[in-house]
């Protein structure tokens, strides 16, 4: 498959990784991943841990059309809400206008102010801003220990930061896996495990699913794939019929996944079925698989509708599915 609009490759030129969540994105420490995630597309929260302790957080929200809060004053009820979440006994000092190293080339379109807080236990460094483009207001933050925190690392992570998505596409990148999928697509469903990354999106009648699962080895020894994935999705893949043809993705092995969902309507003998496949659009299935040994990691890309077809293919298309750190 073709290169992710994401280059899951950028740590080994900049020494940070993408991660993409709901329309936010930005560079992070290769040993940073997301461990949690609530709200809506309008309103919610992206917390990115290492082994140790949680290290960003970012909290966004559609701005209020009418007596809207600055930044200043935002940051003045979040440094509140702070100071009320302290132990006892501790103090918070905050500085404002701190020094955030490249503060001076963000966008245009963003309202900001940088602070800086110290309390007993550890240090932050954030950005809050108001962005005029897609009239969301964000704060975002990294903390660390006293000792060991880098100001160069936390500034490149602020400022790669990006509220909104730039083109027709939005891009989702998480535990080393990006994709991109139309921007009219909403997140419906999403599992975020150790073996099992898995996305369900929806759009009018159209539906897409997004997986990528681990130990592929593993899973395929006793198992041919195509009997694999109904077997295992048996309460998603129901009531439809699949056909899976051998493609060429390249070094890897890989297949075209088509069919529709069940009708009785389906058993009429052709030219009729074949003519009632044709005219109900809504019941198309289309996708690919394909199994990743450098990786060692299962593929699926599946989209039902109308426009399951051209989905599938764009989004399968935009996986990178091995970096070169696995050996590709």
């Amino acid at each position: 498959m073709s290169r992710s609009p994401i280059d899951l490759n950028a740590t080994a030129h900049t020494g940070l990784k993408p991660f993409a969540w709901r329309g936010i994105t930005g560079l992070v420490p290769p040993d940073w991943d997301i461990s949690a995630v609530s709200g809506t597309p309008s309103a919610g929260y992206i917390g990115l841990d290492d082994d140790l302790a949680r290290r960003l957080e970012v909290k966004w929200a559609k701005a209020r059309k009418r007596g809207q809060m600055g930044p200043g004053e935002m940051l003045t009820q979040y440094i509140k809400a702070m100071r009320k979440n302290l132990e006892k006994g501790q103090t918070l000092e905050v500085e404002r206008n701190a020094n955030v190293i490249g503060f001076d080339s963000l966008p245009d379109d963003r309202e900001a102010i940088s602070y800086q807080w110290e309390h007993e236990d550890g240090q932050g460094l954030g950005l809050v801003w108001y962005c005029s483009t897609c009239g969301q207001v964000l704060i975002a933050q990294i903390q660390g220990s006293r000792s060991g925190f880098n100001l160069r690392t936390a500034s490149n992570v602020l400022t790669s930061l990006k509220c909104h998505p730039t083109s027709a596409a939005q891009f989702w990148a998480v535990f080393d896996f990006g994709f991109a999928c139309p921007l009219s697509f909403v997140l419906q469903r999403h599992k975020l495990q150790s073996g099992l990354l898995s996305f369900e999106f929806a759009h009018g009648s159209d539906r897409l699913y997004v997986e990528r699962l681990g130990m592929a080895e593993t899973i395929l020894e006793h198992t041919d794939p195509t009997l694999w994935v109904p077997k295992v999705h048996w309460k998603k893949l129901r009531r439809r019929r699949m056909r899976f043809l051998e493609t060429d993705t390249g070094s890897h092995l890989g297949w075209a996944i088509e069919g529709e969902k069940w009708r009785l309507l389906y058993l009429l003998p052709s030219p009729v079925s074949d003519w009632i496949r044709r005219v109900l659009k809504k019941d198309w299935i289309a996708g690919y698989m394909w199994v990743c040994p450098e990786a060692n990691r299962l593929f699926i890309v599946r989209a039902e509708g109308p426009h399951s077809t051209e989905v599938a293919s764009a989004v399968a298309e935009s996986i990178e599915c091995h970096t070169e750190q696995d050996g590709g």
